[in-house]
């Protein structure tokens, strides 16, 4: 969940990050973003509630990566789903608060210290920009198909 300020008028945006990683699910510690939970965010009541500019629902996302240490802020409840704040990320210059995936695929600042890892031998996903720049990936989106898993990402691209 990003919560969205800064001025609009110079487009210096940034988002305060919240995530769920470790919350929600104790049974399935992998799926701490349920989709019942997911569901029930109102993006516009966030954005009234807290008073931002925007509020953009960057999810549900499942990580690929084997191993992480996230240093966690603040709990916030949003509507049953529980998240911590993780980060502060400067938004895109050209980014368009109210055109869907205006922020894809573009290079942004992350505030944050954390530590993520793929353990040796086990396989990992390279994204290439058009400039020919490796990428790791480090989570995948189940934004556009909700029913994406891991075992088929091979097939995606």
């Amino acid at each position: 969940m990003f919560l969205i300020t800064g001025n609009p008028l110079t487009h210096n945006l940034e988002a305060s990050v919240y995530n769920t990683t470790g919350l929600n699910n104790q049974d399935d510690p992998r799926d701490t973003c349920p989709s019942a939970l997911w569901a029930r965010v109102d993006a516009e009541a966030v954005k009234k509630h807290y008073n931002v500019l925007g509020v953009f629902k960057n999810g549900p996302r499942v990580w690929t990566l084997d191993w992480g240490g996230l240093p966690v802020g603040t709990e916030r409840d949003f509507n049953g789903l529980k998240t911590h704040w993780v980060a502060t990320l400067k938004l895109p210059k050209d980014v368009d608060l109210n055109k869907r995936g205006s922020t894809a695929y573009h290079s942004t600042t992350v505030a944050r210290k954390s530590q993520m890892g793929f353990d040796k031998g086990k396989p990992i996903f390279i994204l290439d920009d058009p400039e020919g720049n490796p990428w790791i990936m480090q989570a995948y989106s189940l934004i556009v198909d909700p029913n994406l898993k891991y075992d088929s990402l091979w097939a995606v691209g």
